[in-house]
């Protein structure tokens, strides 16, 4: 639920490319302290990154990121949305 705002629902399949780094505002796939997110990301030119989604903001120092074990995993480049299921009639 944390990019409901951005079209992508809890229920939806997204597809990440791990070979590509996602540019500045770009949809990512973070890890951090072991939990897997979807996050928009932004990575400042001091080595900070910024990580957004509907529940707020959080931006980690270089030091934070080591301390959180912090990783990108890839950009996404798709998101498939669930097909509502035909009721019988």
């Amino acid at each position: 639920d944390c990019l409901s705002s951005d079209g992508i629902d809890s229920d939806d399949r997204v597809v990440i490319n791990p070979a590509e780094m996602p540019q500045n505002g770009a949809i990512a796939l973070v890890s951090m302290f072991g939990m897997l997110a979807l996050k928009r990301y932004y990575h400042l030119s001091n080595g900070d990154v910024i990580l957004r989604s509907d529940e707020g903001e959080r931006r980690l120092t270089s030091t934070e990121q080591e301390d959180a074990c912090f990783s990108v995993i890839g950009a996404m480049v798709a998101c498939v949305k669930k097909r509502p299921v035909a009721k019988p009639l």
